[in-house]
């Protein structure tokens, strides 16, 4: 007596739990590898953001993560157009789509903001004479770029790429000068460290919410006569080699919102 052999649909139809059709295999498997790729991001950001990570191991899990989600997501896109609407394995492609690309464009975009900037991270009003800091020199013990301003070279460099980037002079003097560029300054939430009418100096800092990036601020006023005085601030970033013109940008929208154009 012959046994008949059971292949293909009379399997399925006998025993529909018992066969798994290869694209439901493969989007079974891309969506474990996306579920651990968030776990993974999550994991390498925030341990450096509790201090469990340093700075290079944090970046080096997210690079990873970074390419391994996008080859993720070619693999999620032949699943989801290997399958069809109501046909086995078409919500886990579809999950698996999203979770992988969820971190693929936004990730991707980031690398291409780095090769798009030049790679400094101190950006300031006036590059001949950048204010000094002096209060946040202790808040800023152990951070990875020096507070010591780079000269000549990175000043170059800085007015290629923002040439824009320039002191502002105000009508006014300088002790109006100064409590409008305070008022300016706490409006955009900065962490105030210090602000001495005196000196003509306030320092503060802002806190990045992605990865807990520390960049220190300091603005300096003078006065230039009875009724004139002049505004420059700096803007310095405690790691990186490139700060995405996130500096650049900071100092525009201050002196923006200064000149009270917004």
């Amino acid at each position: 007596m012959r046994v008949p052999v059971l292949r293909g649909r009379n399997l399925l139809i006998l025993n529909p739990r018992g066969y798994d059709p290869p694209m439901k295999k493969l989007a079974k498997v891309v969506l474990v590898m996306s579920i651990l790729s968030w776990v993974s991001m999550g994991l390498g950001i925030g341990g450096y953001r509790v201090g469990l990570l340093g700075l290079k191991p944090a970046l080096g899990i997210v690079a990873g993560v970074s390419v391994l989600s996008f080859l993720l997501s070619l693999l999620s896109m032949v699943t989801l157009f290997g399958t069809r609407p109501g046909k086995s394995g078409f919500p886990q492609a579809v999950v698996a789509t999203l979770l992988t690309w969820s971190i693929a464009i936004p990730m991707g975009i980031q690398f291409y903001r780095v090769r798009s900037f030049p790679k400094i991270h101190d950006i300031s009003t006036d590059t001949e004479h950048p204010p000094l800091f002096n209060v946040l020199l202790t808040r800023r013990e152990g951070a990875v770029n020096s507070a010591i301003y780079g000269g000549v070279a990175i000043g170059r460099i800085q007015h290629e790429a923002y040439p824009d980037i320039v002191p502002l002079d105000f009508a006014a003097s300088a002790d109006v000068a100064f409590d409008r560029a305070l008022d300016v300054a706490k409006s955009l939430k900065w962490d105030i460290a210090a602000a001495d009418k005196f000196a003509g100096r306030i320092e503060a800092s802002v806190t990045s919410l992605f990865m807990a990036f520390t960049d220190d601020i300091v603005i300096r006023v003078e006065p230039k006569g009875p009724h004139e005085s002049r505004v420059d601030i700096r803007s310095l970033s405690r790691v990186g080699l490139s700060d995405l013109g996130q500096n650049a940008t900071r100092i525009r929208n201050y002196l923006s919102r200064f000149r009270g154009d917004h």
